[in-house]
């Protein structure tokens, strides 16, 4: 299993799934390592003798130059070191004899194309829609804003090394339906895509807090890592012209620039910023609605999260967790362009605090419908029935 995250307990993704993939592995006898950048074993549940980490010394002193040199070109940094882990991983022995790879994210090129010459299988878990797809949104939402500034979504050298790691690929695992056709459409065949459902939350992690949600102020949330594909213009713009009295807009984790020029631009009232959350979960207790606007995302983790939290939600239909809302029940779900849409779901939440709640109650059992052992579950088996003899994407 391959992975660009750095591996140690955490209750909060990528980190959480990786791990709850490793450990299914591992009981099934199916895990050789786990290659990662960075690890800690401790409480992960996956022995430290499973754990790789090629060139770590390296990679290390690399990301430190490049974390300095990232405040000039803040796009490029990631890219050059995902680049530069790929490059250690292929260069190193640590999957050498592996009958199958699977890669936890879609940034390792050189290293799936080698490993496919060399007779293993490749899966990849798709955590992303098309990069061609998201460039495209992108930059129809720059071109809106009259925004320029370069993005890790519209840069192309980076859309064009997902896009050769894809062409490496055996058997792809996707989330969420839309996500397969932004795939088919950019040249994936259809039988190289597998199906596999949402990642799913821990929801003895994730779970409402003892005590009730103060009535006062009404608190929507919003928790992400702020930037151009998550949507946040239509959210100021909707939270403006509603100007609901006795509400504000929480709004947690970094923020990028662009989103800052949007947020001064629009000026909305009411909007508290806490900045980067060490831990969402207290957060998500205290919200009275969550709220996730994106223009194109896969997941994301933020919508089960908050509703194993007992928090509904607003989720846009380009997200692809809005799959398994009960609109009206557990959540809202509006078309990702629309303020007025959003807006009116928004309304309609601050004005019924007592069907909200019963909302929130709908939304932790839909919550506890999706825990994170069950994609584990589905994800090995994906592989176990390509392994088989004749297996394939429809093997049972």
């Amino acid at each position: 299993m391959v992975t660009s995250a750095s591996l140690r307990a955490s209750s909060a993704q990528p980190v959480a799934t990786a791990l709850s993939i490793a450990r299914g592995l591992h009981a099934r006898g199916r895990l050789g390592c786990v290659v990662c950048p960075d690890f800690d074993a401790a409480g992960t549940g996956v022995p430290e003798s499973c754990f790789r980490t090629p060139g770590a010394a390296v990679l290390r002193a690399t990301n430190a130059l490049l974390a300095r040199l990232g405040r000039l070109v803040p796009v490029a940094e990631r890219r050059r070191s995902e680049e530069i882990f790929d490059r250690l991983v292929s260069r190193s022995d640590v999957w050498a004899g592996s009958e199958s790879l699977l890669f936890l994210k879609p940034v390792f090129p050189r290293t799936a194309a080698l490993a496919r010459r060399r007779g293993a299988r490749i899966f990849a878990l798709a955590t992303i829609h098309h990069p061609a797809f998201n460039l495209e949104r992108v930059t129809q939402e720059q071109e809106r804003r009259g925004l320029s500034r370069p993005t890790t979504y519209t840069d192309r050298k980076r859309v064009r090394d997902v896009t050769a790691f894809l062409a490496s690929v055996d058997f792809l695992l996707t989330r969420a339906p839309g996500s397969e056709r932004t795939y088919r459409e950019r040249g994936t065949p259809a039988q190289a895509i597998v199906p596999v459902g949402e990642t799913g939350v821990d929801p003895d992690s994730f779970r409402p807090a003892p005590d009730p949600r103060p009535v006062e102020p009404f608190r929507v949330l919003h928790v992400s890592h702020m930037n151009l594909i998550k949507g946040l213009a239509y959210l100021f713009l909707a939270w403006k012209e509603l100007n609901l009295p006795g509400a504000e807009l929480v709004l947690g984790g970094p923020m990028d620039e662009d989103v800052r020029q949007l947020l001064a631009e629009i000026d909305p009232p009411n909007v508290s910023l806490l900045g980067p959350l060490r831990d969402p979960r207290p957060e998500y207790q205290r919200a009275h609605v969550c709220v996730v606007p994106s223009i194109s995302d896969m997941g994301p983790a933020t919508v089960l999260e908050a509703m194993a939290c007992g928090t509904p939600v607003v989720v846009s239909d380009a997200c692809g967790a809005s799959g398994i809302l009960a609109p009206g029940r557990d959540g809202f779900v509006y078309r990702y362009d629309r303020v007025d849409e959003l807006g009116r779901a928004l309304r309609a939440a601050y004005e019924d605090r007592e069907r909200l709640a019963e909302m929130g109650r709908e939304a932790r059992q839909t919550a506890l419908r999706h825990p994170r052992s069950d994609f584990s579950e589905r994800v090995i088996a994906a592989i176990e029935a390509a392994a088989a003899p004749g297996g394939g994407p429809c093997a049972s």
